[in-house]
This record gives C-alpha cells, sequence and structure tokens, in this order.
C-alpha cells in the first residue's frame, strides 16, 4: 500500500515498477532511455486495461465480448492517446471530443479548427505515414464525426448507437459465417457501403492497438515530446487527492 503519492504505482516497465516518484524523475531527466521507459509505461497503461482483456487465451482471436464493450474500449484509448499528443488537452480533454476523434481518423496531429499554420486545414506536414491497419482506419475519416456523436457517445453516454449504424463482433463471410481472425489486416473495420453503416468491431479494437504502439513508439523516439511529457505531468496530478474545500 502507497504510504505517500510518490510511492502510488503507475506500472510496470520492463519488470520494474514505476511509480509517480520514478515517473518524476524520469520526466525531469527526459533523455532517451527515460522517453523509452514513459512511452513503454503509457502504451503498457492503455492496452493492459483496454485491449488485453479482451483477448483469448492464445492471445490470436478475442473472447466472445460484446461490440458494444470492445467498441468502448477503442474509445478510451483513442482518447487517451490524443490526450498525450495534442498538448491542449493534457489537462482536459472535456468539450473537445468531436476534434479529438476528427483528429485521430484524418490522420493530423491536431484538430483542423486549431490548426494555425495551415489556416485551419490539415497540412501535408501534420499527415502522418500509415501502417496497413490506420489505413484502414483512413476509411472512416469521411464519417469520423457520425462516428464521435452515434457510436462513441451513443455507447458511453445512452448505452446504444444511433442513425442506422450497426455494430458487429466480427466480420462476416456471405455465408453469415463469422471470420474470428482480427489481426487480418486485409480484412476491414466497416463496410466499405456507407449505407450498411456496419462496424466490425475486433477490427477496430486491434486497429487502434496498433495506432497506440505506434504513436508510442513515436514518443519514444522524441516526436511530439511537450504534448507527452504535459500529459504525463498531469497524470502524476491526477494521483494526489482532491483539496478540501
Amino acid at each position: 500500500m502507497a504510504t505517500s503519492i510518490d510511492d502510488t504505482w503507475l506500472g510496470k516497465v520492463m519488470g520494474e515498477r514505476i511509480t509517480v516518484g520514478k515517473c518524476r524523475q524520469l520526466l525531469e531527466l527526459g533523455d532517451e532511455k527515460s522517453k523509452r521507459d514513459l512511452a513503454s509505461l503509457l502504451e503498457m497503461r492503455l492496452l493492459s486495461r483496454y485491449f488485453d482483456p479482451h483477448l483469448g487465451p492464445a492471445k490470436k482471436t478475442f473472447l466472445d465480448h460484446p461490440g458494444f464493450l470492445m467498441a468502448a474500449s477503442a474509445c478510451m484509448m483513442i482518447e487517451s492517446l490524443q490526450r498525450h499528443r495534442m498538448e491542449f488537452l493534457a489537462k482536459s480533454t472535456e468539450r473537445h471530443g468531436a476534434k479529438i476523434f476528427e483528429a485521430f481518423f484524418s490522420g493530423a496531429d491536431r484538430p483542423p479548427a486549431l490548426c494555425v499554420t495551415c489556416g485551419g486545414g490539415i497540412s501535408p506536414a501534420y499527415k502522418r505515414a500509415r501502417t496497413n491497419a490506420f489505413k484502414n482506419l483512413g476509411t472512416l475519416n469521411d464519417c469520423r464525426l457520425d462516428f464521435y456523436q452515434d457510436i462513441r457517445c451513443g455507447i458511453l453516454h445512452v448505452g446504444e448507437i444511433r442513425n442506422g449504424w450497426k455494430l458487429w463482433r466480427y466480420c462476416y463471410k456471405e455465408q453469415n459465417e463469422p471470420i474470428r481472425d482480427p489481426f487480418n489486416s486485409a480484412l476491414p473495420i466497416c463496410d466499405p457501403d456507407r449505407q450498411k453503416g456496419v462496424i466490425y468491431a475486433d477490427r477496430l479494437l486491434v486497429c487502434v492497438a496498433d495506432e497506440v504502439s505506434k504513436c508510442c513508439a513515436e514518443f519514444a523516439a522524441g516526436k511530439e515530446w511537450e504534448s507527452f511529457r504535459s500529459a504525463m505531468e498531469e497524470t502524476i496530478k491526477a494521483c494526489q487527492p482532491r483539496k478540501s474545500k
């Protein structure tokens, strides 16, 4: 049991316990190893909470969890990841939900509305190289606002999805047989026909987890360091008890 805030356990990196105190030290050092350890800490915290619990014993497919639960986990990873990538979100993501999802699915480092150097548009300088998995996520680019309003807010606020969207746990063959192969990057995360409005929850979860790992590798290399550091500092502050009035 933690005896002080600095003893509060945040996670493990390469078998080493990372406490709040250790996290402070790593942030102060800011050297290459410290950045790698902090990035590994974030990756561990996100994947162990929102991805790993869905995996089956062989870790090649998912347990029969509801699609709503898998999609909710994906949304939580998106919001937490973007908080570490976009500095103005470090303290709070409140009232920025639509911009968070717009930036994530478009591949921009910051929301277009706040992208000063390119006059509000998405500058090629802010476009990120995408893995095959992230290209699949890019298929949601044209309906990213709908995704936020109808799926993310629908699931987390009222327990339903809206406006004709469908959320299936797996892709299905024409014979209505499920394709339980979530790590197959050739499989889409949504039906290309928007009129059907179908999202495959297992593929969505895998693609978002892939993006988490990719971004954490970039944090480890020192990219977007100021945004990442600001968010980690807020994580430390969040461990402190609320002051009595």
